[in-house]
């Protein structure tokens, strides 16, 4: 009895789970720390989006954002179709929406994303609350510099991902043309194999991407750069090691069956971002193991 309520104590112990976060960032760490990556110069944002789980460097580090602003106000006009306020063969500027919206996404034509903008509202700030509606920030919650520098965050493209993924019978164009967009660039480079959906944004300096990477075990991730040596090569790089991670997840725990379903656009108030706190199972594993050590010298004197 007793050798058996000790080995109860050292199965809870050490079989406690290791949320896939706790591994990815042990993947993500030692990599930022031999670039020289820190909260001045990188953010990111990682979601196994298998089970929900996220992994985040500078989670609410608003950075300029480049043309990643075009992933959600696509979805946006996506939207608006759907809804019937405006038609797919509707003409902006000469170009029919669903043509501007493609161009907007594979090429990063920035004229066609500049009437799209129009298109969605004529005033700057109401435009850019349109766009976050899938990003689980409220309208209170994004910061001056979303507004001025087009910023955005790893949670705010993280969240936008992982809706998109969610609702991806709805916006089966985009993800077409996220998958055809820049091919063999950003987190695509040296990742052909992989099925990467992606939108990159680039503005002085600031190199990013952000992708669904459709596997065995799905995944998006998201990185900001800001000033760092062959940027586009460290987002591949980042990309390569995620897919790896996954792809070693993938064979040792198989994902549980995840379909997503088709849901209406939610309040921003209500889109809230996965996240696991690996630390809320440390209490857990303390007091099972004192319960049962007490046990165990309980039974002692019982047996004396």
């Amino acid at each position: 009895m007793k050798k058996l309520l000790l080995l109860l104590a050292a199965l809870i112990i050490f079989s406690m789970p290791c949320t896939a976060a706790d591994d990815i960032g042990s993947v993500f760490e030692p990599f930022m720390a031999e670039n020289g990556l820190n909260e001045d110069n990188f953010a990111l944002g990682w979601m196994d989006l298998a089970t929900g789980e996220t992994w985040y460097f500078g989670q609410e580090s608003f950075m300029v954002a480049g043309s990643m602003y075009k992933l959600p106000l696509v979805m946006v006009i996506t939207d608006m179709i759907s809804e019937g306020e405006i038609q797919r063969d509707e003409l902006v500027g000469g170009y029919q929406i669903d043509v501007a919206a493609s161009l907007a996404i594979v090429e990063s034509n920035n004229e066609t994303a500049a009437l799209l903008t129009r298109a969605v509202d004529a005033n700057y700030t109401e435009y850019r609350k349109e766009i976050a509606r899938y990003s689980g920030y409220s309208e209170a919650e994004l910061p001056e510099e979303y507004y001025n520098n087009n910023a955005m965050s790893p949670r705010f493209v993280l969240n936008t991902l992982k809706y998109l993924y969610d609702n991806a019978e709805s916006y089966p164009e985009l993800m077409e043309d996220m998958r055809n967009a820049h091919p063999g660039r950003y987190f695509d480079k040296g990742n052909e194999e992989l099925d990467i959906a992606h939108k990159y944004g680039f503005y002085e300096g600031s190199i990013n991407d952000c992708a669904i990477v459709h596997s065995e075990r799905p995944f998006a991730l998201v990185a900001f750069t800001r000033d760092v040596y062959d940027g586009e090569s460290l987002l591949s790089r980042l990309c390569t090691l995620a897919a790896e991670y996954e792809f070693t997840l993938a064979e040792t725990v198989p994902p549980a069956e995840n379909t997503p379903a088709a849901v209406p656009s939610v309040p921003m108030e209500t889109v809230q971002p996965a996240h696991v706190d690996a630390d809320s199972v440390v209490p857990f594993a303390l007091i099972a193991a004192v319960v049962l050590i007490f046990g165990v010298i309980i039974f002692k004197k019982r047996e004396k």
